[in-house]
């Protein structure tokens, strides 16, 4: 790698031996690339983006993560498998806000305030090795949390089985590994590398945190990790699901039809406890594919762009101005993408906003969750009244009951569960 000094000797050469430099390069010689750079209206509008929207995304990032993590570690959450996923993702996209998003905010208000700039060990730990691993793990637990959901809606007879409190930690750590012995090849390929920029009227010198080694393989072994591979799989397993939903609501819709012309209720037939077992169904269907469709809505364009971006050389400072602003446009999109996640569980149900305000309020438990509701079914032989209630908290829940049965005014018959007793 050419160091400093090396470069510096270059430029200056360039600048006696390029004869469209004037007098006043020749003579002050080498400037700041950022100085540079803000010659151009593009370069100074990227510059505002980072200095005044960085720290919205961070602060609001951070602390809805944390409370995420938080929410996802309460008793009534750990019942649900999903809390697993929402807590390692959390702890994943924090580490975004941190490692990328909150030392590109300081490297623009402070000189060398951007860490990963400070020598070759920094570059490499964290401009390398780190800001990738916490991408990629992002992503891919927003796949597993997908494939999921996927499993319990196409195989509810075997998700007892292949979905377990153990099995989402364990997916979670052994999807952490992996990328981890894949991201640390990053440790030596990554360095500071220093660029002589060259224009009519000045000299200047870049220094990057990017690998030279590996420059035109990194980039797609990234864009497959980050972008290619998950967004096929996370497409897949939405259409599918998507599918499932439109069938799911289909045959509610029959079988609440057939069950209000054969059966008499004393209430309503949709009572609070039916809707609130129908929303912590559909919940846990839907979170995944709002998440995952913001994933891939918010990240495809720096990951295409990442990858264009590391093949452009020998461009005229304008136009790189110009590639700048679009990619830090795109970059603020994709802090976005791992700040709102807390928005997403709160919008998307009332099972997560009900747990951030038993948080706050510090209340217990929700006990409506058990509300029983009651029901009449008659035919010309018999009158039965059945007292259904059914506990919503966990997603293996199952129904308790009930049942009082009359036949002809002689008999009474009481049924709980597999426990049956008559009364003549």
């Amino acid at each position: 790698m050419a160091t400093l000094n090396d470069i510096k000797m270059k430029c200056n050469l360039s600048t006696r031996q390029n004869g469209t430099l004037n007098e006043t390069a020749n003579t002050t010689g080498l400037i700041d690339y950022d100085t540079m750079m803000k010659e151009h209206l593009e370069y100074r509008l990227s510059v505002d983006l980072y200095v005044y929207l960085l720290p919205f995304w961070v602060f609001l990032g951070t602390f809805g993560n944390c409370l995420s993590a938080v929410v996802s570690l309460l008793k009534q959450m750990r019942k649900y498998s999903m809390s697993t996923y929402m807590f390692f993702l959390a702890i994943s996209d924090t580490g975004v806000l941190l490692v990328s998003a909150l030392r590109y905010w300081m490297g623009k208000i402070v000189k060398n305030g951007d860490l990963k700039m400070l020598n070759d060990p920094a570059c490499k730990i964290i401009g390398g090795f780190l800001y990738h691993f916490v991408r990629h793990s992002s992503v891919w637990i927003v796949v597993l949390m997908t494939f999921e959901r996927f499993i319990i809606a196409f195989f509810p007879l075997r998700a007892k089985t292949l979905v377990t409190k153990r099995h989402p930690v364990l997916a979670c750590l052994l999807v952490w590994g992996v990328l981890a012995i894949i991201d640390l090849n990053l440790l030596w390929v990554y360095e500071l590398i220093y660029d002589c920029i060259v224009t009519e009227t000045t000299v200047s010198i870049q220094k990057r945190c990017f690998t030279t080694k590996a420059r035109f393989i990194w980039p797609w072994i990234d864009f497959l990790l980050y972008s290619a591979l998950p967004i096929s799989l996370l497409i897949i397993f939405n259409t599918l699901l998507c599918v499932k939903l439109l069938q799911t609501s289909k045959l509610r819709r029959s079988l609440t039809n057939n069950d209000f012309r054969h059966t008499t209720s004393t209430k309503n037939r949709t009572t609070k406890q039916d809707k609130a077992n129908q929303e912590h169904k559909t919940y846990f269907l839907v979170v995944p594919l709002v998440i995952s469709t913001a994933f891939i809505v918010t990240t495809t364009p720096i990951a295409i762009m990442e990858t264009i971006y590391s093949d452009i050389t020998d461009v005229d400072p304008h136009t790189m101005a110009q590639i700048r602003l679009a990619r830090t446009t795109f970059f603020i999109l994709m802090y976005t993408n791992h700040s709102i996640n807390f928005i997403l569980y709160w919008v998307t149900g009332r099972t997560f906003r009900n747990e951030v305000g038993n948080l706050v309020k510090c209340t217990p438990e929700d006990v409506t969750s058990h509300e029983p509701s009651l029901s009449i079914s008659q035919n010309p032989s018999s009158v039965t009244f059945t007292i259904k209630s059914q506990d919503v908290t966990s997603e293996d829940s199952g129904v308790t009951g009930l049942s009082i049965k009359w036949f002809n005014g002689e008999d009474c018959q009481f049924k709980n569960d597999d426990t049956t007793v008559s009364h003549m």
